[in-house]
């Protein structure tokens, strides 16, 4: 048993190190302390935080995409949701509101990735934040609701059936 933990431990820090090295490819700058990198990519407006867990062995990305507040909460939810049941759109990815920011998340598998993948899915990650910062931006900038003749999701395409 022992000697499974060892194994396991060296091979959580080698995928911690590997993660280390694509990070540094990517911008010598990037660096995890304590299993976090945060960055920006200045010219869209994106911070991005990246996070490595040995145990779980899981590399996580957070994105800030818009505050909420009071006015626009309920519009923001609403839309939060739609894109949440929205697989083709959300790619992997999910919406969380953590504080009163809403935030983009993503998840994978460190041993799923190589350094072309990463950097892959990096880029991917920093494209959809844009496009999903703007979208909820414009959303709030033009007070936008749902038509009254669209409805969500899992209304137009579910079938529910009676259990009885």
């Amino acid at each position: 048993m022992e000697y499974s933990r060892r194994g396991n431990t060296l091979q959580n820090l080698n995928e911690y190190l590997q993660v280390e090295t694509w990070l540094k490819a990517i911008n010598t700058d990037l660096t995890l302390i304590n299993g976090v990198c945060n960055f920006e990519e200045n010219n869209l407006d994106i911070k991005i935080g990246l996070s490595v867990d040995n145990r779980s062995n899981l590399i996580s990305f957070c994105s800030p995409l818009i505050n909420v507040d009071r006015e626009n909460k309920s519009l923001l939810m609403e839309r939060a949701l739609l894109a949440n049941a929205n697989g083709a759109k959300m790619e992997g990815c999910w919406l969380s509101l953590i504080g009163n920011d809403l935030v983009l998340c993503h998840s994978r598998n460190m041993a799923s990735l190589d350094q072309v993948g990463f950097v892959n899915l990096v880029d991917n990650y920093i494209s959809k934040s844009y496009s999903l910062k703007q979208e909820f931006s414009s959303s709030i900038a033009s007070s936008e609701t749902l038509p009254a003749n669209q409805t969500p999701l899992c209304q137009a395409s579910c079938r529910f059936y009676s259990l009885r």
